[in-house]
């Protein structure tokens, strides 16, 4: 007989991780919540009741339910918040696995975001249109911004690094919907060209073109240019912590069809506002061969995992 309360416990716990280890989706999320029931109260179960609630997660998603499959990991979530236990705990990584997919649900409708000015009457209400839009897609952008942020305070490397990614990547789509915004010729304009001869009033389609690209220009280069410091960021975390995954790569990737200068531009632009923000050095997110770790240069280091930067 088990005496110990230590010990009783992890029997309970390994008696409830059974069904899930056997795939019994129903019997697991009994087990856990009876195991979540008695012990939930106990600081010294912190860890295995998080654990528990991840496991109920992990059943309802094997069973295909997505509703249940949400609330099941914001239980997650919220356990981690009242079980003491610290960020960068294991049961912090469960937290934030849970957190991240969450935040990652709301990204997937945007990736097709899109500008789309209809046909304006005025030279006004299309740059108003064109206005609102933009808006609307920040908007979007900053409340995913905000979800994926929560993530880094779990300080787990992994998560956190699939997070700056992910965030890189909103606004990467936001910035090419500005940029590839279609350009129409307002009605009054048409309506003012119409007598002209054809050369003409290509002539003035053009100018009003060119002056409506150099205004998305100036409005897409900040959103860039945050996406290309979130992909630093990871990529930069990524080499400190030897992780290579998909998000890695990914970071990697978007950075590499920036290009140097383009890089070096953004990161000068966040230094200026962040002193301890790391210099770019050419060639730094150069991508190594897959399985090996390119050397950090000198004098570059990644963030703390846990830092907000602006």
């Amino acid at each position: 007989m088990l005496k110990d309360p230590q010990e009783k416990m992890a029997a309970s716990y390994r008696v409830a991780e059974m069904s899930y280890k056997q795939g019994n989706w129903p019997e697991t999320v009994t087990r856990m919540r009876e195991f979540i029931g008695r012990y939930q109260n106990d600081p010294a179960a912190g860890e295995l009741v998080v654990q528990a609630y991840w496991r109920i997660a992990e059943a309802r998603k094997a069973t295909g339910k997505a509703r249940d499959y949400d609330a099941a990991l914001q239980d997650v979530v919220t356990a981690f918040a009242r079980s003491g236990q610290q960020p960068g705990s294991v049961a912090a990584e469960y937290a934030a696995q849970a957190r991240f997919t969450l935040a990652d649900k709301g990204s997937q409708s945007f990736e097709s975001f899109a500008i789309k000015p209809g046909q304006p009457k005025s030279v006004p209400a299309y740059v108003n249109e064109l206005n609102r839009q933009i808006e609307s897609g920040s908007q979007q952008a900053t409340t995913l911004r905000d979800s994926y942020e929560q993530v880094a305070a779990y300080r787990r490397p992994t998560w956190t690094i699939a997070a700056f990614t992910k965030q890189g990547r909103v606004y990467e789509v936001l910035a090419k919907a500005t940029l590839n915004a279609p350009f129409v010729l307002p009605a009054d304009l048409k309506k003012q060209t119409a007598r002209l001869p054809p050369e003409n009033r290509e002539e003035v389609r053009l100018r009003v073109e060119d002056t409506v690209r150099q205004v998305l220009d100036q409005k897409t280069r900040p959103i860039e240019c945050f996406a290309v410091v979130r992909y630093a960021l990871a990529a930069r975390a990524a080499r400190a912590g030897s992780i290579d995954n998909e998000y890695t790569q990914q970071a990697i990737t978007r950075l590499g069809a920036y290009g140097d200068e383009r890089i070096a531009e953004c990161i000068a632009e966040q230094q200026a506002r962040d002193a301890s923000f790391q210099a770019y050095q050419p060639g730094e997110f150069s991508r190594a061969p897959r399985g090996a770790v390119l050397p950090m240069p000198t004098g570059v280091s990644p963030p703390t995992l846990s830092a907000e930067v602006r």
